[in-house]
């Protein structure tokens, strides 16, 4: 067994007194082995270590699974409660083991120190970690070289940290997009050659849809293109994701662009100012000079493009009078093509500006800038890694080619491409900007498109359309373009990509059908590990696994003890064999640390408990036993209790407690983590003094068998059974009470990791908005009859027709132009509006608010053939009738058998002019139809007739004869316009395109059609006004009633002829087209409903878009209104989880109950006059015991060797006895009493006689 010895090395007392362990004691076999705790045995170290090692690979292995699935399925409610618990919940367990180590390591740290050597006592008898404070022992140990307690007490406080990154180690990103690999298919090939632009109008009406949705309307590309770009498509071969999915493969792309460069001319004057009759009439003479181009030699050499002179542009100009006629010139510009000799075909853009004009006659040479390109149309493919919306097809990214793009030719398809896409019907579309000062005409403007132009019909303005789609109609931009060609050169390939990926887009896709590889990505909640947590644990678990094989091999604290030290019996056992540490330490019971400390170190020998039997002397008791500590931890609980309640009802109220971003998620992360561990800590601290005090408490408040008090050391069981053991074996609620709470508080904190989540919120907040209405209030003044006519009417006009048949007719995905939608033209935004509403726009929020609008209102009475009565008549092909005519073409008359249709359709009654007949030819089946619209107030604006017959069987008896047709559809629409208010959404789009995200313009996306209400306070429009959209009226002169069919390949049958002045093919032929693009066919309009339907809604996007057509001639911003929006944004929040909040505070009720209880049943007062567990103090109250005395006579070697345990009871207190002395006066033994103050035990079946505590 081991003993203890102390020394002094003068032979004198000195300061510093030396205790060392020489060593155990002998046995015949030899030394008896050294007692090590369990936490350092070698395989209780192997396997620690290993296991944290494992973690650490466990922790990786999540990590690559995590991030090669993009996350884990949140759908799976175990799974999320898994990643959320699991790892805290290991955490805690760790940390259980972990205490149990550090306990053990404080605990032979001061017996080590006395192996084999001498040391001070400070360092030895004076060492007490288990009563001091984590951060206060770990300071100690590092001053005192317990370098083996430093290591393990600083892996406790990182195990304590690992708390905090667990619970953040995983989290749910709620808007997360996973891609995982997939099986596709390819459902499109592009076939791209020389038969690009060999298409109808119909295909070549579709491209120009596309290219001024996003040239006019900023609006999104169409599916499978973007810009300069078409793809070939593919999608899902199963199910279709939900919308917020994106798939993704490695596919086809044909690409297009120019290879320009830059050309400088020279302007050469080749006539005198004259004027050119062949040209233009109706001027004076020698208004013209004719002026050649001749364009630089070397910039023509870089082009590799070889001319004669007799190639080179000329042109005609008008001479200027003024220098005022600036103001009225903009610069020419055209499109051409060039033939470069051997270099093949060239497109070439010229533009000319005026710069100056001198006093006196101009001269043209000097006072015109030319400037230009020549251009090779370069086409390619390739393959890509294309994403897109898999509901849409919308690109949302064209990654890098996985290949070398090939270049393509597609033989000389230059001058049919440039004749097509610079068509005079598609100018009037793109203008939106300075168009009066870019609409020249060519006897006033200034000046003429070259001779040698192909495209003849062009001749008529000096801007080719080309250059309105490529400047939207902006004089500035055209200025720009003339002084800086590089701009020029990217706006026009830019253009050209577009127009042409377009064209292979919808000319060149074939369906196709074959599996290709790809991935899937969807936009839903995904499982995600947190990288920074994640690397902190694994550094955590790294070094707890260096340090606990450290600690138990290099520092290990190696001592010569035989059984744990941690019990009273256990020192008694120690004392009884160190006569010495007892002699010195013999009746200081009652001493301070302090006084203990002095006499070890020799400064003071002559303080004896006794002389304190009168004096009562200071009490230790723990920080944490404190009254005010008491109440403040108490305080604390009932205050993290109700800040979770308050946070719950703030969470609930608005929407989340918070935005998620970084700050937050820091702060709402490890903030109330954090917060947790530290009231964990101080509930720890508190159960280690309840543990650390229990046997001396048992001890001072009675007679109590050893089992309960010498032989009971509660820090030497693992929690799960201390709580057991409290009770059965120490009888202490106080102890029960704090084990229980130190056994139920790390629920709190698995339980704090699912707290706070994050998940969408749609956040509503009221903002002030600006809604220009200066449309809607001048409407009337707008009205052409009574502003004395408006410029360039017969450009919105045209531009209307094309957009209202581009709406409606299925797969063109044509967007209503922003400021309309429905029936109704809206006020809108205005661009000074409020900062928080043009935010929120621009974060994708959407506004929901009351606007000014104007509400075309168009109704259409239906007929049928029950109506009608038609007869027929021999063609009358001259002044009189031939009825002797063969069998062929007839004269329909339609008459109405109603007032009300007769009224309606009176043009073609027999009760009028009988001069407007219905036409047909005859053969198998016979369509007829008329169309008509007459001014005037209380008119119809639109009366239309559609028939079907069959051979007609003439009655060859009479001239006229009647047929019964075998289906009429009559309509007779009327219209107004209205001043309403309506609710609508504004919101303002995004368009992604190549890794870009530009916004588009804001626009209404949804109105509610029953919150519309007309305008009671102000006047309403003219019941008139309509009528200036009447066909032929106006702006109702469109090709929409006109009989100009431009689309080659009739979309009505071969059997409908119309010669009649308002037959309205155009008409017809939008109506036909639309129902054979939704599915119908032309029969389907003989349906009287269907055909009533159909027409107003035609008419209704025709009147919408020519009112919108005039946005730009209300001066926006002179009429604004204030209303009050409210704004609906989506973002991620931070929200406090009411299940786990009600969970945390009934746990933290219990453990608040369970502290009150240990607090109740352990004394406020002092019960032992020092900390206890250093080995000093606990020698202090045996020494000179009857315990020692019996332990030494019997030479008792352990605690378990002797059964003197069951023979007596033991207690601390004032012990009385009679002390045996040599009289040296006498020289005989005499008796004195005498008394100690500490631990002792007496028989059982003894009367215990006690003394009171002094």
């Amino acid at each position: 067994m081991s003993t203890v010895h102390c020394r002094n090395r003068t032979g004198k007392w000195s300061n510093t007194r030396h205790i060392p362990i020489p060593g155990a004691s002998q046995s015949a076999s030899g030394a008896l082995p050294e007692w090590i705790p369990a936490s350092l045995r070698r395989w209780t170290v192997i396997v620690a270590s290993l296991t944290l090692l494992a973690l650490i690979g466990v922790l990786e292995l999540l990590n690559h699974t995590n991030r090669r699935q993009d996350g884990f399925s949140a759908d799976q409610n175990h799974l999320v409660i898994a990643t959320r618990y699991l790892p805290t919940a290991i955490a805690i367990v760790i940390g259980f083991m972990w205490k149990k180590f550090s306990w053990d390591m404080k605990k032979m740290a001061p017996w080590a120190t006395m192996t084999g050597t001498w040391a001070a006592a400070n360092d030895s008898l004076l060492a007490n970690y288990l009563d001091d404070l984590e951060l206060v022992s770990l300071w100690k140990s590092r001053g005192r070289r317990h370098w083996g307690l430093t290591l393990a007490l600083s892996g406790g406080i990182l195990v304590g940290s690992a708390v905090v990154f667990t619970t953040t180690l995983f989290f749910i990103d709620p808007v997360h997009t996973a891609k995982t690999p997939a099986q596709l298919l390819r459902t499109s090939t592009l076939a791209v050659n020389e038969s690009l632009v060999d298409q109808d109008d119909l295909l070549r009406d579709r491209v120009f849809a596309a290219v001024l949705a996003v040239q006019r309307f900023d609006s999104p590309l169409p599916p499978w293109t973007s810009n300069k770009a078409a793809y070939e498509s593919f999608n899902v071969s199963t199910t279709m994701p939900s919308r917020n999915a994106a798939i993704s493969a490695d596919t086809l792309e044909f690409r297009a662009r120019l290879d320009c460069h830059p050309i400088a001319y020279t302007v050469e004057m080749i006539s005198p100012w004259e004027f050119p009759e062949a040209i233009v009439s109706g001027q004076s003479q020698s208004n013209y000079t004719k002026l050649r181009l001749i364009p630089d030699e070397v910039d023509l050499v870089r082009s590799r493009c070889s001319l004669s002179q007799p190639d080179f542009p000329t042109m005609y100009f008008r001479k200027p009078t003024s220098p005022s006629d600036i103001d009225f010139v903009g610069p020419t510009a055209w499109m051409n093509v060039t033939r470069c000799g051997d270099g093949g075909s060239r497109v070439s853009l010229t533009m000319i500006e005026l710069l100056r004009v001198d006093e006196g006659v101009a001269d043209a040479a000097n006072d015109l800038r030319a400037t230009g390109t020549l251009c090779q149309p370069r086409y390619s493919v390739g393959e890509v890694r294309l994403t897109v919306n898999a509901s849409t097809g919308a690109v949302l990214d064209a990654g890098v080619d996985a290949g070398q793009p090939t270049d393509i030719d597609l033989g000389n398809t230059t001058e049919t491409l440039v004749a097509t896409i610079n068509r005079i019907e598609s100018k009037g579309l793109f203008v939106e900007g300075d168009l009066r000062l870019l609409q020249w005409d060519a006897a006033v403007g200034g000046g003429l498109r070259p001779s040698n132009d192909r495209l003849r019909h062009l001749t008529d303005t000096t801007i080719d359309p080309w250059f309105y789609m490529m400047s939207r109609g902006h004089l500035d931009a055209m200025m720009t373009y003339s002084g800086d060609t590089a701009k020029l050169i990217e706006a026009a390939s830019d253009l050209f990509g577009t127009i042409v990926a377009q064209w292979a887009n919808v000319a060149s896709r074939n369906e196709h059908r074959s599996s290709m590889s790809g991935w899937v990505a969807v936009r839903q909640p995904r499982v995600l590990m947190r990288q920074s947590s994640l690397r902190v644990l694994q550094a955590i678990l790294a070094l707890m696994s260096i340090a606990i094989v450290v600690c138990s091999t290099v520092l290990r604290p190696r001592t010569v003890l035989i059984e744990d030290p941690a019990t009273l019996g256990a020192v008694a056992v120690l004392v009884s064999r160190s006569e010495m540490l007892e002699a010195e330490l013999d009746h200081s019971g009652l001493l301070t640390e302090s006084s203990i400390k002095q006499r070890l170190e020799g400064t003071k020998t002559d303080a004896r408990d006794t002389d304190l039997r009168e004096v009562k002397p200071p009490g230790y008791r723990p920080v944490v036993l404190h009254v005010a500590a008491r109440m403040s931890l108490l305080a604390v609980m009932v205050a993290i209790v109700f800040a979770l309640g308050v946070l719950l009802a703030v969470s609930r109220k608005r929407g989340g407690l918070a935005a998620y971003d970084e700050k937050e998620y820091y702060v709402w992360s490890y903030v109330p983590v954090a917060a947790l561990v530290l009231l964990g800590y101080a509930l720890q601290g508190v159960d280690a003094a309840i543990q650390c005090l229990q046997p001396y408490l048992a001890l001072r408040r009675g007679s109590v068998v050893a089992r309960k008090a010498v032989l009971f050391s509660p820090g030497n069981h693992m929690v799960f059974s201390l709580a057991y053991r409290s009770l059965v074996v120490a009888g202490s609620w106080a102890l029960f009470a704090s084990s229980i709470t130190v056994l139920i508080y790390p629920a709190v904190k698995v339980a704090t990791a699912g707290l706070y989540i994050q998940r969408p919120h749609f956040q509503t907040s009221l903002v002030p908005v600006e809604i220009d209405q200066t449309l809607m209030a001048n409407l009337d003044a707008l009205d052409a009859r009574k502003a004395g006519g408006l410029s360039f009417q017969g450009t919105w006009v045209s531009a209307s027709y094309e957009v209202a048949k581009w709406i409606g007719i299925a797969g063109f995905n044509f967007p209503p132009p922003p400021g309309t939608l429905g029936p109704f033209v809206f006020g809108t935004v205005a661009p000074n509006s409020s900062e928080a509403a043009n935010e929120a726009l621009a974060n994708g929020a959407t506004v929901a608010v009351r606007i000014p609008a104007t509400e075309v209102e168009v109704s259409c009475a239906q007929y049928d053939q029950n109506d009608f009565e038609i007869t027929a008549e021999p063609f009358n092909s001259g002044a009189e009738r031939d009825q002797d005519m063969p069998d062929g073409r007839y004269d329909l008359y339609a008459d109405c058998l109603t007032e009300d249709c007769s009224d309606s359709f009176s043009f073609i009654s027999r009760r009028s002019d009988r001069g407007n007949s219905v036409l047909i030819e005859e053969s198998d089946h016979r369509y007829f139809s008329a169309c008509h619209s007459k001014q005037g107030k209380d008119r119809d604006l639109l009366s239309c007739l559609l028939g079907k017959i069959d051979p007609p069987d003439r009655d060859r008896s009479n001239s006229t004869w009647r047929i019964n047709p075998t289906a009429i559809a009559a309509v007779s629409c009327s219209g107004r316009f209205k001043k309403v208010d309506v609710n609508v959404t504004f919101a303002q789009p995004a368009k992604p395109d190549h890794r870009r995200v530009s916004l588009l313009p804001t626009a209404v996306t949804a109105y509610d059609q029953s919150s519309t209400a007309e305008v009671v306070d102000q006047a309403p429009y003219d019941p008139d006004l309509i009528n200036w959209i009447r066909p032929g009226v106006f702006f109702g002169d469109s090709p929409l009633f006109q009989d100009e069919v431009r689309w080659s390949g009739s979309a009505l049958p071969r059997q409908f002829d119309v010669e009649q002045e308002w037959s309205f093919a155009n008409f017809w032929k939008v109506l036909v087209t639309r129902e054979r693009a939704n599915g119908g066919d032309f029969e389907t309009l003989l349906d009287p409903g269907h055909l009533a339907e159909a027409t107003r809604d035609l008419y209704t996007i025709y009147c919408t878009q020519l009112i919108n057509q005039l946005r730009s001639e209300a001066r926006a911003g002179s009429n604004t209104v204030q209303r009050t929006g409210a704004v609906t944004q989506q973002a991620v929040r931070v929200y406090q989880d009411a299940a786990t909040t009600i969970f945390l505070q009934v746990t933290l009720v219990i453990i608040g109950v369970c502290v009150s209880v240990a607090f109740w049943r352990f004394p406020t007062k002092a019960i032992i006059p020092k900390a206890p567990n250093s080995i000093a103090a606990q020698v202090s109250m045996l020494a000179k015991s009857q315990l020692v005395q019996k332990l030494r006579e019997e030479e008792v070697m352990s605690v378990k060797a002797t059964n003197v345990w069951d023979r007596l009871r033991f207690s601390m207190r004032w012990w009385s006895f009679r002390r045996e002395y040599l009289s040296s006066a006498s020289s005989s033994f005499l008796f004195t009493d005498d008394g100690r103050w500490g631990i002792d035990g007496e028989p059982v079946d003894q009367e215990l006689m006690s003394m009171e505590r002094p």
